[in-house]
Parts: structure tokens; C-alpha cells; sequence
């Protein structure tokens, strides 16, 4: 109720003693009740006591809302709104403004006969009171009029001024237009824009108009010309057809305007017949089809690919252009000739005819002539037809060259590559004696290979010009690379050299399974003649008679340089067990029962599990594909355990917003990973691991997915029919997505808590002490904390989905776990991992190196030529080692971040320091990361200034520990360059401080230590006294805002900065490569024993 001091301010005053307590626990009493109307526009009124002891009268909010008003509390004032039921919803009745910690309406609220409503109120002292006695000025120049004449509004609300009803009346502007270049679509067909336009002058042949379309994904632009605008509706039809014919993507939705031409009850039924969405825009709108209204703009700005080749046509081939106007020599067909007849004349290039011709004007006949490819392609002397060279008057130029001749007049939309480019061309080539069909070499490709002698390798149709090629010819008459190589070579050792063009005699080597490097088929020279030894090769076919003497070939070996060591021969070796990568070839397999019987057992666990159902195909609907994957699995010990087959689906075909809408899972943070396993050791708890079976199947889809029958289990009766995904089948997008909802569903009915910090972290507390905790990853568990919890967990676990064996906590991801429960330590280590790496890039063969990175290494960028090589090797090596550096050895993590900037275009020198860091991690594979111990967080945070010599960023650092051991830390370069040192370890701070206080976070929701200030170690004073004094100073004005963060850290008591000498700086092993002594001194600092 509102309470007043004034007697004469309420009407209707009754005697009533009414006690009233206040907020000191004091009781007054009240002398009188009744009525006080407020200073609002609409007449209301509220029960207010009459208090004489207070000093200002209170208005209750409570009261206000019962008399159906809305009141909205801001930083700066309070409004009362009408209710809904008034005349006009919403309307704005009267507002307070606030003064300290209390909300003030302008006056005290009067009676109805008070003297004080025949008074002229005066201007109100706000800024909508000046607005509305200016005009309606607007609120920029407003503020600009009162500040040069110095008046300061008490109110300086500026959304009454924004809404005032009488601007938005007269002012009203129309609403921007949102930029649609973030709904670009993602694949072609899936929107077309389109547009009519005019012309200002009538063609020659009568156009009028014209009709754009243009993709949506690619911008390809199609125009065709017009009479009249109702022939859109034909030209459409006639767009459709070849937009669908040349690509193999369908038209989904048309994007136009409002014109008559679009909605007409034609071309509205064509569309639905068709399936096709139409998009009109409203009227008076052209913005919203923009695309078709900029199209010459939007040619302009088209990069990284041209709309050909977006749109699945070949790509084109810019060396094929040609100027118009040109002469070119036309070889005349032989049906329209006789043989006495010449066969070629010169002929004026006029234009390219899509998608395969080109019209050649004779210069006696004044229409041009339509040539179809590949008949027979004209050629290109390089001479242009002008005025001062009139065509007709031309002396017939001399025959082409054999150079000459090899460059054909091809449209650049049909490259060589093309699959119909394969023209009977007559060429000097086919004069020459062809080489006998030899065997085909299977010939593993270098580490790293040039891109340009790939790309002609692959080319179907692409045949280098010598005639004895290094790749076999599409007609060379073989069925299938494979069958040659299965039925026609024997086995011998690889030459894994492409940069030669001619090759050596070479016996030809086994087929490669690996898929890291392809290896294509090549064809063989002709081999020396037959020597004693004790099998001796098959001879080869003779060559057929020719006068052209044949070239002499060198018999010497040719071996390719050694740098990148035995990496081809090692991914072209055959593992001990085949793994098919198809259907087909696990019926060729050797051990085809076994595989048939995996595969046979995941068919019935989908069916058991009513993974989908046959249904009739949907018309109208995408249907994926599927495969399946084999696999070995392994033991720690390597030895073999089962095979695998699963049934995956081909996700990738799916598309967004009508298969599936969200794709987001949680993954694991190995930060608290190793928080887990620190907390396993230092509490003595149990520690188990839990793997699901066929776990992505539990969950169930939201959206209805089709997919085709798997091959080699397709029901007999009903062939035709396919799958309607009911579960989160493998290989979906949206699968993760439904498993995590259903994983989490049921750990939280366990009575388990989610961590807001880490999703998917989830603890258990009992009278407010941690029992248990567990983490997920994908289909894996590793759970921790009392026997009784952990027992219970995983029965609980069990009832709801289908679990793997109870294991002891002895692997997890690639980590080998051991522990000392007397100590109460625990150690991680990736001895196994290492020497598979190891084997994969070394071939088992290292050499004992004592630091990852040589203290003199200068990190130079490579600049290479301007088609750079492939990287081969390279990519997958760092990243080998970058999985090892953050999860158990961070004292290669400086070393792998440094080469990882390198990942495109690496030189050798980076090579030969990724092989330095695996030899240093083969040396020491023994070292372990410890954890355990008390659970006491500190943190350590450094930076090196200036060292990379490409940009001259540095490189900040920090580390925390928990316990014995470390259990996170990070090494990244800097954004911006730093002007000293001490600004480059003040912004490390910046970046260390909230590591740090995620961690605390972390810590005090799971209870494990008080909530005290985080201590911070940092070896540089100015940095140390830059963040705790924050003073300006001349040479901080231009470090950005956002690195001032670990101010308020530390005026808040979240950080406590400690100095520390350099040499005990922990995190100075992250910045900067060390000697031998202090590596293995910071080594052990870590934990790394």
C-alpha cells in the first residue's frame, strides 16, 4: 500500500491506525486512509495511508500493477503503460526518474480539489518537453541546440524522443533491406533469380526485352532476348531444360518480383508441377531481388571459381581463347569435297556456339557458317582480319607448322580434360610408330609432388605429346588398370619418381592399398633386352616396322632422392590383414567369410534395433546413399581382437533444413580430462571406462530421412523400396546431435549434474561434497569417484543402452593410464602412439635427438614458385605430433606450432624439423605426464618478444598446475605486433587470466578448493606493475581495450600476480626453444617424469 506524509495530499482522509514496520525492524503508526490520485494522464487512483513520521511518501508498485498498469524499471527511469484494455494498448501514462537508489515521479500526488490544478504547470525539464516545443526537431540537432546553449536536461530519455507518436506519423522511414549475402545457397539449382528488362531501342531482329537467370550458389548468368514479356514464360521452360541437362542438379526455387509475367495461372502451375518453389517479392519491392537486378555487378564480383565450373561444367581452358575477327584454317569436311579438292581454306573466326561449335565466316559468303565439335576443329595461324588487312584480299598462308597444328581452335568451356574431347584429330603424332601394349607399373608417387604433372596424370584424355608417354592413353585397350596389374606384373621393388619423363626398364611392383597416396597407372617403356638371371621377364611384343629409327634409351638406374625417407614404400606396404574398402571387393577377399559375417551381424543388431523400415519411394524427397566400413580392430598389444563392418550413411548428400536442422555435439576438453584423472589420484578413488555399443542408434531422428537399401542385403520383394530412417543411423549429420540429447536425458535422470563450464562433464555431490564425476566422449565414458557410485553408475548405464565390457581405467584415447596408489600419482603416456607414428613416417628406423628443436632454428616462410607443390606427407605428420603435444607432451608443443604455420607450401627444412621433433619423441617415449597429488591451482604465464622473423609477432604462453602435474596449457603466436616486452607479456597476461579463471570455475563448482584468488606467476616487473597499477601512461594509449582485462582480475581479487625468476619460469619452455639442461629442468616442472 502507498504511504504519505501529507494528510491534505489524499482524499476522502479516514481515522485508521494502521502499524507499519520499516526495514530497521521498527514499528510506526499510521493516523489516516484514503485516495490519491497520481500525476499521470490517465485518472487513477490508489489507497495510500497517511504516515506523518515519514520524510517522503511511497508509492507501491504492487498497487499499480492491481489497477492493471504496467510498470518498466530502467537504468534511468521508470514508466507506467496503460492496460491492455484501454483505448489504445500500451500507452505511455507518466514517468519517474531515478536519484541515488530510489525512483521519483515528478510531483507528490494531489487531490482533485488541491489549488495546485489551477496553477499553470511549467515546462517540464526533459528532453521530450524541448522536442515538442521545437517542432519535433530531430534528436541529433536537439542535443546540439541545447548543448550550444548550455542547458542540461534533468531527464535525458532519448527513446521518448524516438517514439513520439507524431514523428513516426510524419517521419516514418521504410526499413532497410537485410543483406542477403549470408543466405548464398550452397549447392546449384537450389535458387534462381530472375528479372525482365528492356531495351531503349528495338533490336534488329525485334527484341524488346530480355530474360536473366542467374544461380544462386554460382552466379552463371543466362539471358535470353524477348519480343514481348509473355514469352518468359517459354523461355523458363526452355532454361530449365538446359540447366538440368548440363548439371546434375535440379531446380528447387525461383526467385522473382511481383510482375504479371511471373505469376501468371500458367507458369503458377508449371511451377508446382515441376516441384519448384516460387519466391515472389512483394510489390514496389525490387530490393528484395537483388541479384537479378545487379547481375553485371555481380559477374564482376565473382571469385575463386568461375560459375562453370560451379555448375559441373568442365572447366574452362583460358589457352583455347580466341580474339574475334581472327583467320583460321577450316579442314572442309570430306563429304563436301572431292579428292583433287584442297582441304583446308582460310576462313574469319566469329564466334563460339555453346556447348559445342563455333560459327566461321567465309569471307565470299556474307552469312556465316556453323561448325558442331569435335568434327573437325579449325586451326589458328595468329592473323587478325582489319581494315588494313581485308580478308578476302589476304594471300593464302602456308600449311601449319606441326606446332601449329597441335593448337586446335576449342571452345573454352570444353577443355582437354573433358570426357567428349576425345575428337579423331590429325595430328604428326599418328604418323609416328606407336608403342607396343606393355604392362602397367604401379609407381608410388613422392612425398611431395608437382601439382601440374598430377593434374595431366589423371587427365582421361590429356596425352603428353612425346611419344612415349608416362601415362597410358584412355583407347590403350585395357578394361581396368587393376586386371592389368593382377594378371600381368609380377612383383619387384617401387621407384617412387614422377619428375622423369622418360622412364627406366623397370619390373613392375604390387598394386598399393593405401588411400594417403594414389598411385596411377603408367605405362612402361620398352625393356632392355633379356640378361641371365634366373626368371627372366616375358619379352616384349615387337615393335612394328618403321623408317623413323627409334630412340636410344638409358640403361642406368635412376633412383629419386631419399629426403623425405621411406614414406612411399611405407604407405604402399600391405597391412597383415586386407580391409575392403567397398562391397565388391569383400567379395573378392581372401578372408570373405569373416567379413560377411561381421557385416551380417551389424544387418540383423539395425534391424533388431528397428533402425528403419521399407516404405515405396517418396516422390519429391532426396534419397541417400549408403555404404560400409570395415575395420581391424585391434588390442593395445596390437595384436587382433575382431573385424568390424558398419553400415554408415552417405550424410553428405543431405540438405540443411529439410533432413536435418541441428548438428551440434559436445567434445571432450582434455583439460578436464587430466582434471578427472588428477582427482582419481589424489582421492584414491575407483576408476572405470565404459564404451557403448552401436551408440549413435539410441538416438531418434526429428526429421524424416530416406535412404537406399544397403548393398548386398536388398529385399528380394520389394527391390525398389527404401529406408526410412528412424535412428540416428552412422554418418548422418544430425546423428551426433540425437545421441548426445538421449546420453544426456539419461544421465541427468541418474540424479548426475551438468557442468556449466564443460558440457560434458557431469558430477554427482552428497551433502555438499563430490562423490563421483564422469566424462563423455562420443561413445565413451570415463567415470571416477567412490566405489559405490561408480558400481552404480554403470549398472544404471546398462539398463538404458548397450555397454562394452567394465574395464579398468588403463586406455583411454590413444592414453595409456598407470597409477601409484601409495603416492597417490597417476601417469598418461603415448608410447604405443609414438611408434606407430614412428613406423608410419621413420619405417621404424630413429635417431636419438636430446630437443625437439634446435635453439639456432630460424622459422623462415617458404617462397616458392608460383604453382606451388603438394605437400604430400607433411600435413599428416604435424598433426600427428600436434595430438601428442596437447595431450601428454607439451615440451614439443612450441616446436609443432611453429611448423604448423606451414602446413601449404613447406620446405625442406621444415620437413627435415618435423622428423627432428618424432626422433626427440621416439628418444623419450618413456616419459609420462604425472598428476595427483593436492589439488592446489597455480598458474604461470610468459611470452617471447618478436621471434618470428616472418611477421615479427610474439608468442604468448601459460601454463597451470594442479598437483604434481600440469593440466593445461597453451602456446599461440599474438594478433598484433608488440612494441616491447613488457607489452608483450602484459597481453599474455590478458589471455592467461581467463584460462585461469575457467579453471577456478570449474574447480569451486566440482567443491575442490576455496574461493580465494588464483596466484599468477610472471618473471617481467613492468608487466607485473602495468596490471596492477592502472595508471595511463604514454606507452600503453595504444594497446587495445580487451588486453586490460587482467586489470579488473586483479582489483577484484580473482588474480593474484607473484614474480618469479626466469629461470623457474614454467611456461618459458612454450615460447622459445631450450638447450638440453634447462629442457629437461622445465620438463620436469610440467610433470613429465
Amino acid at each position: 500500500m502507498s504511504m504519505t506524509p501529507d494528510i491534505s495530499a489524499v482524499e476522502q482522509p479516514t481515522t485508521d491506525c494502521t502499524p507499519v514496520r520499516l526495514a530497521d525492524h521498527s514499528v510506526i503508526e499510521a493516523s489516516h486512509r484514503g485516495l490519491a490520485k497520481l500525476p499521470l494522464s490517465a485518472d487513477l487512483s490508489v489507497k495510500t495511508l497517511v504516515v506523518p513520521t515519514l520524510h517522503e511518501p511511497l508509492l507501491s508498485v504492487a498497487a499499480m500493477c492491481d489497477k492493471g498498469l504496467t510498470v518498466v524499471f530502467t537504468k534511468t527511469s521508470c514508466d507506467f503503460f496503460a492496460a491492455l484494455s484501454s483505448k489504445i494498448a500500451g500507452d505511455l501514462l507518466g514517468r519517474g526518474y531515478r536519484r541515488g537508489n530510489l525512483y521519483y515521479l515528478p510531483s507528490a500526488p494531489v487531490s482533485s480539489n488541491s489549488s495546485t490544478h489551477l496553477v499553470s504547470k511549467p515546462l517540464e525539464n526533459s528532453l521530450l518537453a524541448y522536442h515538442l516545443c521545437l517542432s519535433h526537431i530531430g534528436l541529433k540537432p536537439l542535443k546540439l541546440l541545447l548543448k550550444t546553449h548550455h542547458i542540461t536536461p534533468s531527464v535525458m530519455n532519448e527513446i521518448d524522443v524516438q517514439r513520439c507518436p507524431t514523428c513516426v506519423q510524419s517521419k516514418m522511414p521504410r526499413k532497410a533491406f537485410k543483406s542477403r549475402s549470408a543466405y548464398r545457397s550452397s549447392s546449384p539449382g537450389q535458387l534462381i533469380h530472375s528479372d525482365v528488362g528492356s531495351y531503349k531501342v528495338l533490336s534488329r531482329e525485334g527484341y524488346k526485352y530480355f530474360i536473366t537467370f542467374v544461380n544462386d550458389c554460382s552466379k552463371f548468368l543466362t539471358v535470353y532476348p524477348m519480343k514481348s514479356k509473355s514469352d518468359s514464360f517459354a523461355c523458363f521452360k526452355v532454361f530449365r531444360a538446359f540447366f538440368e541437362k548440363s548439371g546434375v542438379h535440379k531446380i528447387l526455387a525461383l526467385r522473382t518480383d511481383n510482375g504479371g509475367e511471373y505469376i501468371s495461372n500458367e507458369f503458377s502451375c508449371y511451377l508446382s508441377q515441376a516441384g519448384i518453389k516460387h519466391q515472389p517479392g512483394p510489390p514496389h519491392s525490387p530490393e528484395l531481388n537483388g541479384v537479378a537486378e545487379r547481375t553485371n555487378r555481380t559477374i564482376s564480383n565473382i571469385g575463386f571459381k568461375s560459375p562453370t565450373l560451379i555448375l559441373n561444367v568442365p572447366p574452362v581452358d583460358l589457352k583455347n581463347l580466341h580474339p574475334f575477327g581472327c583467320l583460321v584454317w577450316y579442314k572442309v569436311p570430306e563429304a563436301n569435297r572431292k579428292k583433287t579438292v584442297i582441304k583446308s581454306r582460310d576462313v574469319i573466326f566469329d564466334d563460339f556456339c555453346f556447348p559445342y561449335g563455333s560459327k566461321l565466316k567465309i569471307p565470299t559468303e556474307p552469312v556465316p557458317v556453323e561448325v558442331k565439335w569435335p568434327q573437325e576443329p579449325p586451326r589458328d595461324p595468329p592473323l587478325l582480319a582489319s581494315e588494313s588487312h581485308p580478308a578476302p584480299a589476304l594471300p593464302r598462308p602456308l600449311p601449319p607448322t606441326p606446332d601449329q597444328s597441335r593448337r586446335s581452335l576449342v571452345p573454352p568451356w570444353q577443355s582437354s580434360t573433358h570426357p567428349e574431347c576425345n575428337a579423331k584429330e590429325s595430328s604428326p603424332t599418328q604418323n609416328r610408330p606407336s608403342t607396343p601394349d606393355l604392362p602397367l607399373l604401379n609407381i608410388p608417387l613422392r612425398p611431395r609432388f608437382d601439382r601440374r604433372l598430377t593434374a595431366s596424370i589423371h587427365a582421361p584424355g590429356n596425352a603428353p605429346q612425346d611419344p612415349t608417354p608416362i601415362c597410358s592413353d584412355s583407347d590403350s585397350g585395357e578394361s581396368s588398370p587393376m586386371n592389368s596389374l593382377s594378371t600381368q606384373s609380377p612383383t619387384a621393388s617401387p621407384v617412387p619418381n614422377l619428375s622423369i619423363i622418360t622412364l627406366p626398364p623397370l619390373p613392375p611392383s604390387p598394386p598399393s592399398q593405401s588411400p594417403r597416396c594414389p598411385t596411377p597407372p603408367v605405362k612402361a617403356p620398352s625393356p632392355p633386352p633379356p640378361t641371365k638371371s634366373p626368371s627372366p621377364p616375358p619379352p616384349a611384343p615387337a615393335p612394328p616396322k618403321s623408317t623413323t629409327p627409334p630412340r636410344r634409351r638409358s640403361g642406368r638406374e635412376r633412383k629419386a632422392p631419399d629426403r623425405y625417407g621411406n614414406w612411399a614404400k611405407n604407405v604402399s606396404t600391405d597391412s597383415d590383414v586386407d580391409t575392403p574398402k567397398t562391397w565388391r571387393q569383400l567379395l573378392k577377399s581372401p578372408n570373405k567369410h569373416w567379413w560377411l559375417k561381421a557385416a551380417e551381424e551389424e544387418f540383423a543388431s539395425l534391424l533388431g534395433m528397428q533402425t528403419w523400415r521399407l516404405v515405396p519411394r517418396p516422390k519429391k524427397r532426396q534419397i541417400i546413399k549408403s555404404k560400409w566400413v570395415f575395420k581391424v580392430k585391434r588390442r593395445p598389444d596390437h595384436t587382433i581382437q575382431k573385424l568390424k563392418a558398419r553400415l554408415v550413411a552417405m550424410g553428405y548428400s543431405q540438405i540443411q533444413g529439410l533432413d536435418y536442422d541441428k548438428v551440434f555435439s559436445p567434445t571432450l576438453q582434455l583439460e578436464t580430462l587430466r582434471l578427472i584423472f588428477s582427482l582419481l589420484a589424489s582421492r584414491g578413488w575407483k576408476g572405470r571406462q565404459v564404451d557403448f555399443k552401436t551408440a549413435f542408434l539410441n538416438g531418434h531422428l526429428d526429421k524424416p530421412v530416406f535412404m537406399e537399401q544397403p548393398p548386398g542385403f536388398k529385399d528380394p520383394q520389394h527391390p525398389d523400396w527404401v529406408c526410412k530412417v528412424n535412428r540416428s543411423l552412422y554418418g548422418l549429420k544430425q546423428s551426433p546431435h540425437q545421441w548426445n540429447i538421449e546420453l544426456h536425458k539419461a544421465l541427468l535422470d541418474l540424479g548426475l549434474t551438468n557442468s556449466k563450464y564443460d558440457p560434458t562433464l557431469y558430477f554427482k555431490l552428497e551433502s555438499g561434497a563430490l562423490v563421483g564425476a564422469l566424462t563423455t566422449h562420443v561413445d565413451d565414458l570415463a567415470i571416477v569417484g567412490q566405489h559405490s557410485f561408480v558400481d552404480s553408475t554403470i549398472a544404471a548405464v546398462g539398463k538404458q543402452f548397450k555397454i562394452g565390457a567394465n574395464k579398468e581405467l588403463s586406455h583411454f584415447l590413444s592414453l595409456k593410464i598407470s597409477r601409484d596408489i601409495p603416492n597417490r600419482s597417476i601417469f598418461l603416456n603415448q608410447a604405443h602412439y609414438i611408434a606407430e607414428v614412428c613406423e608410419r613416417f621413420l619405417n621404424g628406423n630413429h635417431t636419438s635427438v636430446s630437443t625437439p628443436m634446435d635453439v639456432n632454428f630460424k622459422n623462415l616462410k617458404h617462397h616458392s614458385s608460383s604453382d606451388p607443390p603438394s605437400p604430400g606427407p607433411y600435413p599428416q605428420l604435424i598433426g600427428s605430433l600436434l595430438w601428442v603435444s596437447q595431450c601428454t607432451r607439451p615440451d614439443i608443443l612450441l616446436a609443432v606450432n611453429r611448423l604448423s604455420q606451414y602446413l601449404r607450401d613447406p620446405s625442406d627444412a621444415h620437413w627435415y624439423a618435423g622428423l627432428r621433433i618424432l626422433n626427440y619423441l621416439v628418444t623419450t617415449k618413456d616419459l609420462r605426464l604425472r598428476l595427483g597429488g593436492d589439488l592446489v591451482l597455480s598458474g604461470y604465464s610468459d611470452s617471447d618478444w618478436a621471434e618470428d622473423r616472418d611477421d615479427r609477432h610474439s608468442t604468448s604462453a601459460y601454463t597451470y598446475r594442479v598437483g604434481d602435474g600440469a593440466i593445461s596449457w597453451k602456446s599461440r603466436k599474438q594478433a598484433t605486433v608488440s612494441l616491447s616486452s613488457t607489452e608483450a607479456k602484459y597481453k599474455a597476461l590478458s589471455d592467461s587470466c581467463k584460462e585461469g579463471l575457467w579453471l577456478q570455475h570449474l574447480l569451486t563448482e566440482l567443491r575442490l578448493r576455496p574461493d580465494t584468488a588464483i596466484p599468477l606467476h610472471v618473471d617481467k616487473k613492468g608487466a607485473e606493475a602495468l596490471a596492477k597499477n592502472p595508471a595511463h601512461h604514454a606507452r600503453t594509449k595504444h594497446i587495445h581495450a580487451r588486453y586490460h582485462f587482467i586489470r579488473e582480475c586483479v582489483q577484484e581479487g580473482d588474480i593474484s600476480l607473484l614474480h618469479v625468476l626466469t629461470k623457474d619460469m614454467l611456461a618459458d619452455m612454450l615460447t622459445k626453444p631450450l638447450p638440453r639442461v634447462a629442457l629437461e629442468k622445465h620438463r620436469t616442472m610440467f610433470g613429465i617424469v
